[in-house]
């Protein structure tokens, strides 16, 4: 089961309670290209910043549901020069 399989409770574009569709997936295909401005599994209005980097709420998450990190890429050794730099 992925992160946004779970029913949504509220639509998010309006906050309303009982979207249609209420499937995450199946919204986003039968809305289109909507701005996601609430979280659809809690309710809460989603901040501005977050909206601005993930319009389409792809990275939203219901509780309980958490997004795996990606591992640090491996940092390269400081090179020192010997001389007058």
């Amino acid at each position: 089961m992925g992160t946004q399989d779970a029913l949504m409770k509220y639509d998010p574009a309006t906050g309303e309670q009982q979207p249609y569709p209420s499937h995450a997936a199946q919204w986003r295909e039968f809305h289109g290209a909507t701005a996601w401005l609430v979280n659809p599994w809690t309710g809460a209005a989603r901040k501005a910043a977050d909206i601005g980097s993930d319009v389409f709420g792809l990275m939203v998450t219901p509780p309980g549901f958490g997004v795996p990190a990606m591992p640090a890429p491996a940092m390269p050794m400081p090179v020192r020069h010997k001389g007058p730099f």
